[in-house]
């Protein structure tokens, strides 16, 4: 066994060598091995992380009034990720703090700055 392993681990190291010096030696990748690892686009497609897989929460735009505003994101457990997206900070800036609950985030912003919540589980 040890001897079969040692052998197949030349093999291997001789096609590296191949590829690091600029050739590949005829036969050193076959079409068989090119087939079963091929990227092809069914396969990319049922793997891929589109937005209709995804679950994330975006709120409608919101008003700060300087006080905890709740907002439902609609998940059964905490989120992961909060991110408060500002739109509208006034010409003095804003102040925009957050704490995040398994069915809320709780938002504090100067009053009439204007932000959205995204969330995701």
């Amino acid at each position: 066994m040890y001897n079969a392993v040692k052998k197949e681990l030349v093999a291997i190291d001789t096609r590296i060598d191949s590829v690091e010096a600029g050739t590949v030696a005829e036969g050193s990748i076959d079409t068989p091995e090119l087939a079963d690892g091929a990227v092809e686009n069914d396969k990319v497609g049922a793997a891929a992380i589109t937005s209709d897989k995804m679950d994330y929460f975006l709120s409608e735009e919101q008003t700060g009034d300087g006080t905890a505003q709740s907002i439902a994101h609609g998940f059964s457990a905490e989120p992961a990720l909060v991110l408060i997206l500002p739109s509208s900070v006034g010409t003095d800036g804003a102040t925009i703090t957050y704490t995040k609950g398994s069915a809320n985030v709780n938002v504090t912003a100067t009053t009439g700055a204007k932000y959205r919540v995204f969330a995701m589980p």
